[in-house]
């Protein structure tokens, strides 16, 4: 993404201001993706790392040297879509099913680095669209709330100290745990 700071700059010169390439795009964010990355190899190691749902197109440069880039609106749309998403500035219409990014990243995080490397909080993104399009954005559905089942089922799995069948002890004590909650029982 940092590798277009050049062409976005001349298109904001060409649209007179930046204010317009904002309502274009209809994104918030632009002009802070370009500060830092100088270098053609942080470029490249930045958009692997930052962007790997986003397929990279193959451009040769002469004498046989190679550079990955991803095109400049396939790049920016993807982009845009996601936080706006993420952040509930608008909720995907009928034209816009289920924003299928989630999936496509999961699937090829998985597909490189092998099944038993997806965290639970990449596993947890990939409903997500679903759930947007049944009830609309989601205000408590965060990653920080799985992350603090998470550490409710590690503290209890310690406690136990009983390995033989943890999913269903674990689940048990969860529900019973809820339960008590929920009906605010006093002894």
């Amino acid at each position: 993404m940092k590798a277009y700071a050049n062409e976005i700059a001349h298109a904001v010169k060409t649209l007179g201001a930046a204010q317009e390439l904002d309502l274009q795009l209809s994104c918030s964010f632009i002009p802070d993706l370009f500060k830092g990355l100088d270098k053609k190899r942080a470029r490249d190691k930045y958009a692997k790392e930052a962007f790997p749902f986003v397929a990279p197109e193959e451009l040769v440069l002469g004498q046989g040297a190679k550079y990955h880039y991803v095109p400049l609106p396939k790049l920016l749309h993807v982009l845009c879509s996601i936080p706006d998403i993420v952040a509930h500035l608008k909720t995907p219409g009928p034209k816009y099913q289920a924003p299928s990014v989630y999936r496509d990243y999961a699937d090829e995080f998985a597909e490189r680095y092998g099944p038993s490397a997806v965290a639970p909080k990449l596993h947890y993104m990939v409903p997500y669209g679903r759930f947007v399009r049944e009830v609309g954005p989601l205000n408590d559905f965060w990653a920080m709330r799985f992350e603090a089942k998470h550490q409710y089922f590690k503290k209890m799995a310690a406690c136990v100290k009983n390995f033989k069948n943890l999913t269903f002890t674990l689940a048990k004590r969860h529900q019973l745990k809820q339960s008590f909650e929920l009906h605010g029982f006093q002894l």
